[in-house]
């Protein structure tokens, strides 16, 4: 039997409302049983990827838009802002007044506008240098809409997506597409049985780089006018509706 190899986004795709409804754990538990191979592809970092998620049993994860990819116990890229950069963008971005998120490997921290227990907080860039330097830094998170000429400004060193109502950046050079192709090489699975299901901007490399791409019924509708097939909402189940339909199970 031809192995495939599917790649799912985690908010609004595999998760609605902070959730994972059963269909879906028992389409990925069953396709997985099968010998088929199944892996997170996030914009999140491994550190920000949460606990419900990685309760589920996975074949690896491809985070941090691919900025960190796993398959199995090995880790085949892990790579982080410089230190240096991190203070800079951080002392910046407060010194504008503006809410930020810094996604690690293993810890996240955020400044001192909104308290939280789910983050270190950082009172500037020195703090982080000083105290917590070794945490690698995969992206950052704003809850803000910024201009085009701060995204260009931006967009010289890092790959930048503007959402609705947030942005979020990490190291050019990398993609959620990228992270799949490694994967695909070290598994040996043809580009034509791999399967990407998302819903939004940041997953537009990653479905066009599949051979069979879906969109949930949720998706935005650039993403939805670009994929193969498009299936339930996140909420109804869509992943794992996909996954049985594509595998005939």
């Amino acid at each position: 039997m031809d192995k495939y190899a599917f790649f799912l986004d985690i908010d609004g795709t595999l998760s609605s409302g902070g959730f994972v409804c059963d269909e879906n754990k028992e389409a990925i538990k069953k396709a997985r049983a099968l010998g088929h191979k199944v892996f997170i592809n996030s914009g999140r970092s491994m550190g920000y990827v949460p606990e419900y998620v990685r309760e589920i049993d996975f074949d690896g994860y491809v985070v941090g838009i691919g900025c960190y990819v796993t398959c199995g116990d090995e880790q085949l890229l892990s790579v982080a802002i410089p230190p240096e950069e991190v203070a800079e963008m951080l002392d910046k971005f407060t010194a504008e007044g503006k809410t930020v998120v810094l996604e690690g490997e293993t810890q996240n921290f955020r400044n001192k506008f909104h308290d939280s227990e789910d983050f270190i907080l950082l009172e500037n860039g020195d703090d982080y240098l000083k105290n917590h330097a070794e945490s690698r830094i995969t992206k950052f998170f704003l809850p803000h809409i910024l201009s085009d000429e701060e995204i260009e400004k931006l967009s010289e060193r890092y790959i930048v997506f503007q959402h609705p109502t947030y942005l979020e950046y990490a190291p050019k050079g990398y993609s959620k597409a990228t992270g799949m192709e490694l994967i695909l090489n070290k598994c040996g699975i043809p580009r034509e049985r791999c399967v990407a299901i998302g819903d939004s901007a940041n997953d537009i490399d990653m479905l066009t780089y599949a051979g069979i791409s879906v969109a949930v019924g949720n998706a935005q509708d650039e993403v939805k006018a670009l994929c193969t097939k498009i299936t339930a909402p996140a909420k109804e189940g869509g992943v794992g509706k996909a996954i049985c339909e594509i595998l005939g199970i």
